[in-house]
């Protein structure tokens, strides 16, 4: 009997050997089970004795060649995706420096942009270090501990530092584009503005951007279980047991969703708006958009193109609250939605711990919510917005033109 629940009947003895050694006869076993077969694949089970000790006990799936085939071509073709969406990012990348550096029509703000790096580059590296108990399983024993961590820092760092210089241009791009394309929105320079948090446009939109996250976390659950059911595979989301491992698990969960959020909604923001600089349709611009951000396989199905189909969705979604309501809902939006697929994971592991974490998650959520709300019970009015829009943070787009050149009579003697 190889482990307690074991039922003999359900599994078949594959490999039996037996040799014989000084003063001992060790023996090797290897069952089969009959009664789950996936595909040709099957669970076996393997035991060493040596004399009359057991050794050594081993349990694992054992792949067909026709599912190991399957899983490579499965990973060339999601690898074949991730190029595809690596290269459009790359080139949206570009297309920003370039209206950065060379689009002089709008005057550019750069210590926005370079407020925003360093935010990024800060809370890069404060993630780095709290990770520090999980990453030092991957450490080299051969090394201190000092030395491992100082040089996993440096690294950190090193990434951190150029990420932020590419951001940071990025951003100033983008917030020369979003102020001449929305003026009437709240600017990105103020967007953590307390001054707006009691202001009626601002909870409208922050509101929506919550509303819109809950809504989208019901539609992502209800297309995991349509995929589940149609016998196409689809990987469910997890807790990563790691975060709840680190030095400060709350604050992690709070830094990976600014931090991730932020990654997808600058390059997204910048793609929409060089598109609609171009195309001047909006509805054009948010099917292109959409369109070329699914090429991605950022959730793992079988096909891919399932999950690119899901994303092209949400991507439609991205681009209707950009054009509609301005970055402060999209921001929301995409917060949210990390954030409350976190806290419902959290809720399943029926742990006081995770569970006191998720309400304080949704807390600082719906703190900006709360403090509107507050002072407009105090004050009983709300504060206008006028001064923290497009409109009124940089003059009107610059026109040039071609300059006069008078004509020259020739003097004939």
């Amino acid at each position: 009997m190889p482990f307690s629940d074991f039922v003999e009947k359900d599994w078949i003895i594959t490999e039996k050997t037996q040799s014989n050694k000084p003063n001992r006869i060790d023996h090797y076993f290897q069952w089969e089970n009959n009664k789950y077969n996936l595909d040709n694949s099957t669970i076996r089970i393997s035991l060493r004795v040596h004399g009359s000790q057991v050794v050594r006990f081993h349990r694992w799936f054992a792949e067909s060649e026709e599912l190991k085939t399957q899983f490579i071509s499965w990973g060339i073709i999601s690898d074949f995706f991730d190029n595809i969406g690596e290269t459009i990012l790359l080139c949206t990348i570009i297309c920003a420096i370039l209206i950065a550096l060379f689009y002089f029509k709008i005057p550019g703000n750069w210590m926005l942009g370079t407020k925003i790096a360093l935010f990024l580059v800060f809370i890069s590296i404060s993630k780095g270090i709290l990770e520090i108990p999980t990453e030092m399983m991957g450490f080299d024993s051969e090394d201190t501990l000092i030395a491992s961590i100082f040089g996993n820092l440096i690294n950190l760092v090193l990434q951190a530092t150029f990420t932020g210089f590419i951001v940071m241009v990025v951003v100033a791009a983008t917030d020369k584009l979003y102020r001449s394309t929305f003026p009437n929105f709240i600017s990105v320079s103020n967007l953590f503005n307390l001054r707006g948090f009691s202001s009626k446009i601002y909870f409208n939109n922050y509101l929506i951007g919550i509303v819109a996250g809950i809504c989208t976390l019901s539609l992502e659950s209800l297309f995991y279980y349509c995929i589940d059911q149609s016998s196409n595979y689809i990987a469910y989301k997890y807790l990563d047991y790691n975060i709840l491992l680190s030095l400060q698990p709350l604050l992690i969960i709070i830094i990976d969703a600014i931090r991730e959020s932020w990654m997808f909604i600058v390059p997204f923001t910048a793609l929409s708006l060089i598109l609609y600089r171009g195309i001047k349709s909006k509805w054009l611009t948010i099917l292109i958009a959409a369109l070329l951000s699914s090429i991605t396989s950022i959730i793992d199905t079988d096909p891919v193109y399932i999950g690119s189909i899901f994303f092209f969705i949400m991507s439609i979604i991205y681009g209707f609250l950009l054009f509609r309501h301005g970055l402060l809902t999209l921001i929301s939006f995409v917060i949210s939605k990390y954030l409350l697929s976190v806290v419902v994971l959290l809720f399943f592991t029926h742990e006081i711990y995770n569970i006191i974490t998720g309400i304080i998650i949704i807390f600082l959520l719906l703190f900006p919510l709360f403090y509107s709300i507050l002072h407009y019970l105090k004050f009983q009015t709300t504060t206008k917005v006028d001064h923290l829009l497009n409109s009124t943070e940089v003059p009107s787009e610059i026109k040039t033109s071609q300059p006069l050149i008078p004509k020259v009579e020739l003097i004939h003697n």
